[in-house]
């Protein structure tokens, strides 16, 4: 089962949830979490990755690419939330490698 919905009376499973492609979803999301709990703080230039770090309250430091794409989606889910400032989720944004090994740096020393 990859999908529920979650009821006062408990978890309900979704129609369909047991397919293959939702076992092979399944299997990217919690390989995708083991990586990334290993981390103190992460450093991504993957969108994806910068999902599961915010969604796991981890530090993180990203490289956007040349259309902004990271940006852009955080600024579409959280622009009109104070709260979810890049301060208050822990996220930083680098414009090279080099800058951002030393905000990884920074946080970690925080």
């Amino acid at each position: 089962m990859h999908a529920v919905i979650a009821r006062d009376d408990g978890l309900e499973p979704l129609p369909g949830a047991d397919d293959k492609f939702g076992d092979l979803l399944d299997y990217r999301l919690y390989a995708g979490i083991g990586v990334l709990s290993q981390g103190r703080v992460i450093v991504a230039d993957r969108l994806h990755a910068v999902i599961l770090a915010t969604l796991m309250e981890k530090p993180h430091v990203y490289l956007d690419n040349s259309y902004k794409k990271i940006a852009n989606v955080r600024t579409s889910a959280f622009g009109k939330y104070p709260e979810c400032s890049e301060e208050n989720l822990r996220a930083a944004a680098a414009h090279s490698l080099e800058e951002s090994i030393v905000k990884a740096m920074e946080m970690l020393s925080t």
